[in-house]
């Protein structure tokens, strides 16, 4: 190690096996590199987890329609939460939406942004719900379908290639 001295006077250690930088540079140069490789992987990771969103969700408001309907003998219909599919397409990012009649009646809410649009109906007879999800993780228009009842668990109602 050398000692050096600027102009305005402060000392500067510099080595000596090292004089033009060149092990800082490619260490910057590696973590660029790191940098964009995890910038590649980080969409693949999102899709992911949306994957399992609707599942879950269902499961949720599943189980809020049987305790609604434990104690009040009756299932409640929600509208498409988020945005009409149909009306408005398919949402482009994930988005928080404010409950709307059903959802506050049922006191369900998700725990944070989604990417999937739910709906519940309540079959003519009143002694069942069919629950929806739909949700396009790959952004290409085309919307992957979950359904839950009642009595069912939420499936896939759609080939495992549209996501």
């Amino acid at each position: 190690m050398t000692e050096r001295v600027h102009d305005c006077g402060c000392s500067v250690t510099q080595a000596r096996w090292d004089p033009d930088g060149v092990v800082l540079k490619l260490l910057l140069v590696g973590l660029a590199a790191l940098y964009l490789l995890l910038l590649s992987v980080e969409p693949h990771r999102y899709v992911t987890h949306s994957r399992s969103e609707c599942p879950a969700q269902l499961k949720l408001l599943q189980t809020a329609q049987k305790v609604y309907h434990a104690e009040f003998d009756e299932y409640v219909e929600v509208a498409w939460w988020g945005q009409d599919p149909v009306v408005q397409g398919l949402p482009s990012e994930p988005y928080v939406a404010q409950p709307n009649e059903g959802m506050q009646t049922l006191g369900w809410a998700t725990d944070g942004p989604v990417l999937g649009l739910y709906r519940v109906r309540v079959r003519d007879d009143g002694e069942g719900f069919t629950a929806s999800c739909v949700i396009d993780t790959d952004y290409d228009g085309e919307a992957a379908e979950y359904r839950a009842t009642e009595s069912t668990q939420p499936e896939r109602r759609t080939p495992n290639y549209v996501q």
